[in-house]
């Protein structure tokens, strides 16, 4: 059992495998850069099948020779993507016919596989041919030469042409729908259904198209693309423009402009589109073009330049001083500040809300004593002298008063002893004993607080 390719419409194994002989095996190969998510899936599906392969042992004991073949991608079509081949090939008579395409960027793995064919059978002639139209309904060489048709062999019908969603074509040739009708080429080819779907026993309805007449490549009604994909009408709203996206090669998201060819309209409908910048300065000119551009930081809104937007997220909030504010979604992306001042209520602003101000704790206030000097008396002078019977053996008062009421220190004052002379004592002491008053002042507590 091997890996099938997921987006092939066949399932056969003929689409990406290919025996050479009894020792050999080829297999395709997807290489990076890969085109799209399914190829790169696949790539790994057919790495799977060549590793597979070269560990089956056979009967005998011996093993395979698995050779791999590029696999040139995929190409788009109003089913969707669809994978080619090289490797969907017919031996016969020492020639090999093998699928191959006319795009031009596929030239280059065209080549390879050539190369390829040619160093794996050195002794057949390798002829491509072009295969485009059957890959499109899925298989190629191989598919259509398993078995031939029992019936007269009939002319040769030239290819149509897609007018609109039908088929303009010759006398003789296909004029139903375009199918694909895809990938920027006509898909008319073959020859005129002699029934209904080719059904000409019981005949059958041709189903209604799904996509109401729009394609894989799409079309824009202002800034909304719509597409056809595996029978599936798909709509996206884009976020900017839509318009015609020449790498591509179908209307996108992002891009502007219509198919320069014409062939394909931007207008949905087939109709082509008419440029309005009436009344507008900039944005879409409603054929995926721009009536202009806005300058320095000016937000385009419904065709005007606005200055007033602000730079923000919807529902962020935040604070410009004592200014709460409210960040609000506006039209067309112009977001505003909605705000609210705080100061005019006596608040702050504080993480974008309003909020009382917080009290500052009282200062600690000292009363400056406006007492006499210590032992001043009414006129000045300066109290006992150190022989005054009041004072102590030693010189020192027994008198004491307090500060305030507060805290009692005792007088400082000159003694015998050492400490005897002058009774307003030297200056170092006049400054301890302001250090100790000061000292104790600050000891106090605040007003009002309880201890």
């Amino acid at each position: 059992m091997t890996n099938s390719v997921t987006d092939d419409g066949t399932g056969h194994l003929d689409m990406y495998l290919k025996i050479l002989d009894d020792d050999r095996i080829l297999v395709g190969e997807y290489s990076e850069p890969f085109d799209n998510a399914e190829q790169q899936l696949n790539a790994g599906r057919l790495d799977d099948n060549a590793d597979f392969l070269e560990a089956y042992v056979k009967p005998d004991g011996t093993t395979f020779t698995v050779e791999r073949l590029p696999m040139p991608g995929h190409r788009s079509s109003s089913l969707g993507e669809i994978p080619f081949t090289y490797i969907n090939s017919t031996f016969f008579n020492g020639v090999n016919l093998w699928p191959a395409t006319s795009y031009d960027d596929w030239r280059a793995s065209r080549d390879a596989a050539q190369a390829t064919w040619e160093a794996v059978l050195p002794d057949m002639e390798h002829v491509w041919i072009d295969a485009t139209e059957l890959s499109f309904y899925s298989g190629a060489i191989h598919c259509v030469t398993r078995t031939i048709p029992a019936v007269e062999a009939g002319d040769w019908v030239a290819d149509g042409s897609c007018g609109g969603q039908t088929c303009v074509a010759p006398e003789g040739g296909y004029t139903g729908r375009c199918v694909p009708g895809a990938d920027g080429a006509d898909a008319c080819f073959g020859p005129e259904w002699l029934c209904g779907c080719n059904d000409c026993d019981g005949g059958c309805v041709t189903p209604e198209d799904p996509c109401e007449g729009v394609t894989y490549l799409g079309c824009c009604e202002g800034s909304t693309l719509s597409y056809c994909e595996a029978q599936q009408l798909y709509q996206v709203a884009c976020e900017d423009s839509c318009g015609w996206d020449g790498a591509s090669g179908f209307y996108n998201c992002g891009s502007s402009g219509e198919d320069p060819t014409g062939d394909h309209p931007r207008a949905c409908g087939g109709a082509g589109c008419a440029i309005d910048c009436a009344d507008r300065v900039c944005g879409d000119d409603g054929c995926g073009g721009s009536c202009g551009e806005c300058s320095g930081d000016n937000l385009c809104v419904a065709g005007t330049c606005r200055s007033d937007c602000e730079d923000c997220t919807p529902g962020e909030i935040g604070c410009s001083g004592d200014v709460a504010w409210l960040c609000t979604e506006g039209e067309g992306g112009c977001n505003q500040h909605h705000t609210v001042d705080c100061s005019v209520t006596g608040r702050t602003c504080d993480g974008g809300d309003c909020v009382e101000p917080v009290a500052e704790p009282e200062p600690d206030v000292i009363e400056s004593d406006t007492s006499p000097a210590p032992d001043a008396t009414a006129d000045g002078d300066v109290g006992p002298s150190p022989g005054d019977s009041s004072l102590g053996g030693d010189g020192a008062t027994n008198d004491v008063s307090a500060i305030d009421g507060d805290v009692p220190i005792g007088r400082i004052v000159s003694g015998g002893g050492c400490a005897a002379g002058d009774a307003t004592g030297p200056p170092w002491a006049l400054l301890l004993a302001a250090g100790v008053l000061n000292a104790l002042r600050r000891r106090r507590r605040p007003r009002g607080v309880a201890a």
